[in-house]
């Protein structure tokens, strides 16, 4: 299994505007690439029809 433990939360829609706290609502990513998707004001899409 690959090593989970350097990793972030990240919340597509932000729980300021509205996101729900659930895990539909949720994506891992490496802390770098977190504070890139903020610094850089990116949109985190989910993946699949049904997400979202």
């Amino acid at each position: 299994m690959d090593d989970v433990k350097n990793v972030t939360i990240h919340h597509i829609v932000e729980k300021a505007k509205g996101g729900a706290e659930l895990n539909f609502n949720s994506i891992l990513l490496h802390p770098n690439c977190h504070r890139k998707v903020h610094s850089r004001n990116l949109k985190v899409k989910p993946t699949r029809e049904t997400d979202l």
